[in-house]
C-alpha cells in the first residue's frame, strides 16, 4: 500500500522557529535602516553669510507710522511695543515711529496706515487729528484701546461705535466671528487666560466684527469700517504678547485692501526624550487600560506603532530628540548606557520612515553649570563646571555614532527647554555639524526657559522654536490660541510631546492613551485643513526653511490691477501670504493657494513676480 505525507505539518515548527530567529535578529541588531535624502531634496543649507534685509531696496518707502506714548516707561508698554516691533520687522514692514509728546509735527500724508498705541485720555486732540486724516482717506489700527476720558467718548463714534456705556467692563476670552486667522472661525477660547478690560459698545451695521468676548456678552473686540479710509479697531488690552502676534499680524492686513509679507510654510513634530530608555515595571495608567501590560510593552507594541499610523496618515515625519541615560550624573567619569535595544528599535523605525533624530541630552540635565543656578528650579543638579557639561555632549555624539553610524545629528532640543548662555555659545564649538537649536517659542513665566525666535543666529545656527505641546490640545486653549496665531503669523507648526505625557497625571494621563491620541490626532486633521499648503517637515528642513525666510527682503507695489512683488537675497523659493479685498485671477512667478476667502499662500519661484487681480468695477 502507498502511503502519501503531508509535510506542511513538519513545516510549521520550521517557521515558527525561523520567525522567531528573526525577531531575536531584529530585537539584537535593530531594524536595519537607510538614511533617507531629504524630502525636499533640492533644498540644502545656505552657507553662513552675513545679508542685509531691511535696506535691500533703498528706495523702499516707509508706508507706516507708530504712533505712540514715548514717556510711557510701564513694562506692559514696553511689551506692547516689543511684540509689535517683533510682527511688523517679521512682515518686513518699513515703519517710522512718532511719539505724541514730540515738538516735530507730523505729517500722515507721507504714510499708507498710521498704528495707534496710545492709553493716555490726554492725548485725545493727537487721536483727532489722526482721524481727521483717515477720513480723509488714510487707515488707521488701534492697537489698543485707550483709557476712558471725556474726550475719548467724543471719538468713538468715529470709529463705528454707535452706542457706548461708557465705563470699562470686565470681558474674557474669545470668539473668533470671521475667518481672518486661519482655522480659527467659530472657535471660542481663552476665558482662563485672556481677562482684559474693553468698551461696552455697539457698532454701526457696516462694521465687520472678527472677535467678540468669549464670556457670553459678545462684546466686540476686534472690528473695522470704511471712514474714508479704514479704520481697525481692538477693543481690549490683552492682545500684546508674544502669543497673540498671529491677531496683530491679522489686524494690520485689514488696514490695506492687499498686503503681503512672507512666511516660513512648515509644520514639524517633535517627539522629545525619543529614542531613550524605556520605563521598566507597569503603571497604574497604562495597566487600567491594558491589564497585565508592563510599560515597555506598551511602548514597544502599542503607543509606537499607532504613532507610526498616524504619521502614515497624515504624511509626518517625527524629528525625535535622543537621551542616552536617565541617570543624574553630572561630574567624571560620565555614565555610558550599554543597553542600546530600545535606541536600536525605535531610533533605526524612525529613520527607515523618514524621520529624524536629534540631541536631547546625554542624560536629561540642562547643560548649565553651579554659577548659572538655574537647574535647581527644575530639580536637577547642576554640571560641576563647563569641561563636565561640554564632556556629556560628546559622550552623547559618540554614543549615536555607535548606534546609528551613517547618520549624522544635526539639532539640539534643551532638556526641560533650558539652555544656559554660556552653553549656547560653545555648544556649536563643541558639537561636529550642529545647524539647529529647537528650544521655545512663548516664555514661561519665572522659568529661564531658553526663548527663541524664527531666527538665524550671527554664529549661524538656525533657532527653530517649539511652540505648542502635549498630546491633550482639545482641552488646552491655550495652546490652540498658540497654535492659530502662529499659523496667521509664520504659516507654521512646531508641536512637540514626550512619550510619558501619557504616565503624567498633570499631562493628560488619567483620560488615558485612546483618548490623549484621539485630541493628537484631531489637533492634525484641524491643522492640516486650516492651513491649505502647509509643508510637513523635519526640523532640519524646517531649519532650512527658515534661513530662506530670516533672509528675505520684500518690496512690493500695488498697480491699477496688479501687485509686483520683488524678493531681495531669494535663493531658490520663497512663501508669501498675500491677503487681498481683490480676487487674484493669474500669478506670474509663483503658484497661488487659497487659505481663507481672502487670504492667500504664495509660492514665489523668481525674485519678481506679478499676481493680477480682477479688474475693479
Amino acid at each position: 500500500m502507498k502511503h502519501t505525507y503531508n509535510f506542511s505539518l513538519l513545516l510549521l515548527p520550521l517557521v515558527l522557529l525561523v520567525a522567531l530567529a528573526v525577531t531575536l535578529f531584529v530585537q539584537r541588531v535593530g531594524i536595519q535602516y537607510t538614511v533617507e535624502p531629504k524630502y525636499y531634496a533640492a533644498m540644502q543649507f545656505l552657507p553662513q553669510e552675513n545679508v542685509n534685509v531691511f535696506d535691500f531696496f533703498p528706495d523702499k518707502p516707509a508706508n507706516t507710522v507708530v504712533i505712540y506714548e514715548s514717556d510711557n516707561a510701564e513694562k506692559y508698554y514696553a511689551d506692547i511695543m516689543e511684540n509689535l516691533y517683533a510682527t511688523l520687522s517679521d512682515m518686513r514692514v518699513k515703519y517710522d515711529v512718532y511719539g505724541v509728546n514730540s515738538p516735530k509735527p507730523l505729517n500722515l500724508d507721507a504714510y499708507q496706515t498710521a498704528i495707534v498705541v496710545v492709553l493716555n485720555p490726554t492725548r485725545a486732540a493727537e487721536l483727532d487729528s489722526v482721524l481727521n486724516w483717515m477720513y480723509a482717506g488714510g487707515n488707521v489700527l488701534f492697537l489698543i484701546r485707550p483709557d476712558p476720558a471725556d474726550a475719548l467718548y467724543q471719538l468713538l463714534p468715529r470709529v463705528g461705535v454707535a452706542k457706548t456705556a461708557g465705563a470699562l467692563i470686565s470681558t474674557k476670552g474669545v470668539v473668533f466671528t470671521s475667518d481672518l486667522l486661519p482655522g480659527a472661525e467659530g472657535r471660542r477660547l481663552g476665558r482662563d487666560f485672556i481677562d482684559g478690560r474693553s468698551y461696552d459698545v455697539e457698532l454701526e451695521d457696516d462694521c465687520n466684527v472678527h472677535l467678540v468676548s468669549g464670556d457670553g456678552n459678545d462684546v466686540p473686540l476686534l472690528w473695522d469700517c470704511e471712514r474714508g479710509g479704514r479704520v481697525v479697531f481692538i477693543n481690549s488690552d490683552q492682545f500684546s504678547n508674544k502669543a497673540a502676534r498671529g491677531i496683530v499680524a491679522s489686524a494690520y492686513t485689514l488696514t490695506q485692501d492687499v498686503v503681503v509679507y512672507p512666511v516660513i510654510n512648515g509644520s514639524v513634530f517633535f517627539i522629545d526624550d525619543f529614542p531613550a530608555p524605556l520605563p521598566e515595571g507597569q503603571d497604574d495608567y497604562i495597566t487600567r487600560d491594558y491589564p497585565n501590560m508592563d510599560s515597555s510593552t506598551f511602548f514597544s507594541e502599542i503607543w509606537w506603532p499607532e504613532m507610526q499610523d498616524i504619521a502614515e496618515t497624515y504624511n509626518i515625519r517625527y524629528t525625535a530628540g535622543i537621551i542616552e541615560t536617565y541617570t543624574q550624573v553630572v561630574t567624571p567619569p560620565l555614565y555610558q548606557q550599554a543597553e542600546q535595544e530600545p535606541h536600536n528599535f525605535f531610533g533605526r523605525s524612525l529613520l527607515s520612515m523618514g524621520g529624524e533624530i536629534i540631541f536631547h541630552g546625554h542624560n536629561h540635565v540642562p547643560l548649565c553649570t553651579v554659577a548659572d543656578d538655574a537647574n535647581r528650579q527644575f530639580g536637577y543638579p547642576s554640571w560641576s563646571n563647563t569641561e563636565s557639561a561640554q564632556l556629556s555632549m560628546l559622550e552623547l555624539y559618540t554614543f549615536a555614532k555607535g548606534v546609528f553610524p551613517d547618520y549624522n545629528v544635526l539639532g539640539y532640543i534643551p532638556p526641560s527647554n533650558v539652555l544656559c548662555f554660556d552653553a549656547r555659545r560653545w555648544l556649536p564649538l563643541v558639537v561636529p555639524n550642529l545647524k539647529l537649536i529647537a528650544g521655545v517659542y512663548l516664555p514661561l513665566q519665572g522659568l529661564p526657559v531658553y526663548v527663541q525666535e524664527f531666527s538665524e543666529a550671527s554664529d549661524g545656527i538656525v533657532e527653530l522654536p517649539r511652540v505648542t505641546s502635549s498630546y491633550n490640545l482639545v482641552d488646552d486653549e491655550y495652546m490652540q490660541w498658540a497654535a492659530i496665531n502662529e499659523i496667521a503669523m509664520h504659516y507654521v507648526n512646531s508641536h512637540f510631546l514626550h512619550p510619558d505625557d501619557i504616565l503624567d497625571p498633570d499631562r493628560g494621563a488619567e483620560k488615558g492613551w485612546e483618548n490623549l491620541r484621539d485630541q493628537y490626532i484631531e489637533y492634525i486633521a484641524w491643522l492640516q485643513e486650516a492651513a491649505p499648503g502647509l509643508r510637513n517637515m523635519t526640523s532640519s528642513e524646517a531649519a532650512m526653511a527658515v534661513q530662506r525666510y530670516s533672509r528675505l527682503a520684500l518690496m512690493t507695489e500695488l498697480r491699477d490691477n496688479s501687485l509686483e512683488i520683488s524678493l531681495g537675497n531669494f535663493y531658490d523659493e520663497a512663501w508669501l501670504i498675500l491677503r487681498s479685498t481683490r480676487k487674484p485671477v493669474s500669478v506670474e512667478g509663483g503658484i497661488i493657494v487659497p487659505i481663507t476667502a481672502d487670504r492667500y499662500l504664495f509660492q514665489a519661484l523668481a525674485p519678481k513676480a506679478i499676481i493680477n487681480f480682477e479688474e475693479l468695477p
